[in-house]
């Protein structure tokens, strides 16, 4: 029913393609850890608001559209062969992300206070460490057959969006939602896991 003819013409001969409700779940909770990351840049930057916001974005945004893709690439020529236990292997990588989200937020890490400058060195770990979960899910996808190219779009999108509006948030709320956001972001892996979980099973 969520369906439109717009995700058929991204999606890949052979492939499934995921519901727009799921691929906005999926993209919001994954660009949650950007979101918290642009949250404590901003309590410690002072260059220029619309700059450093609009270069956080795209930097972020665009290591959550290549990490997918690239561990979808890596896993996919296997899909066929992983057809059978696809759906179990799925479920274990997603739950493992959203565990491990739910894990770092009760873990305690401070902001960075190398965050108060926002160098090309720094901004490149930065979207590698919050894109690797998008990684994982571009290999659990890639185990059950599904398109890769909505999802980049997602959650490229969706990060890029909301890290620059997390950069000029945290010029106010600072660090207070961090933990929340990371939580609320593992739970909602976990259940979107087990809906396509069940999906790939035939109970929906």
């Amino acid at each position: 029913m969520f369906r439109k003819p717009f995700s058929r013409y991204c999606s890949i001969k052979g492939c499934k393609v995921l519901s727009y409700p799921d691929l906005s779940i999926i993209a919001f909770s994954v660009s949650l850890d950007a979101f918290a990351v642009a949250l404590c840049c901003g309590l410690v930057n002072r260059e220029n608001v619309f700059r450093s916001a609009l270069l956080l974005g795209l930097v972020f945004g665009g290591f959550q559209a290549v990490m997918p893709l690239t561990g979808w690439g890596i896993l996919y020529p296997f899909a066929a062969y992983l057809k059978s236990v696809g759906p179990y292997v799925m479920l274990i990588l997603l739950n493992i992300i959203g565990v491990y989200m739910i894990y770092e937020s009760f873990s305690g890490h401070k902001v960075d206070e190398r965050a108060g400058k926002l160098t090309l060195r720094y901004l490149l770990l930065s979207g590698i460490a919050v894109s690797v979960d998008a990684g994982g899910i571009g290999a659990s996808l890639a185990v059950n057959q599904q398109s890769i190219v909505m999802p980049v779009i997602f959650m490229g999108g969706f990060t890029c969006g909301i890290s620059a509006g997390g950069y000029c948030a945290g010029r106010f709320l600072g660090h207070l939602f961090e933990r929340k956001l990371e939580f609320l972001g593992g739970t909602a892996i976990i259940l979107i896991g087990w809906k396509l979980f069940f999906e790939a099973l035939g109970y929906f």
